[in-house]
């Protein structure tokens, strides 16, 4: 089994992931930020969607993938641009769809 977890580096991403790899998934981490975890099963891809390798994209893109999008741009600080929020929270999720 396979699943995608966008913000895998942030607190609900990171313990989402931990668990799906506790039940032998095989996860990829998809989150610009790095990450900690450490598991055979775990691919980090520390950026965006449009600049996922090709051969990730075929390991992990099939029918019986799971997507969960947890990654978001926090927009509680006022300086964020409002086209970064954007992108974070909708044109990657369009890209992976």
């Amino acid at each position: 089994m396979k699943s995608i977890v966008t913000g895998s580096s942030g607190f609900i991403g990171k313990n989402l992931t931990q668990k799906l790899l506790q039940n032998n998934y095989e996860v990829l981490g998809v989150d610009p930020n790095p990450s900690l975890i450490n598991d055979s099963n775990y691919f980090h891809h520390q950026g965006y969607s449009e600049d996922i390798p090709e051969e990730i994209i075929e390991r992990y893109f099939t029918s019986d993938t799971t997507l969960f999008h947890i990654g978001a741009s926090k927009h509680r600080n006022e300086k964020l641009n409002n086209k970064e929020i954007y992108y974070s929270n909708i044109q990657d999720l369009s890209n992976l769809l």
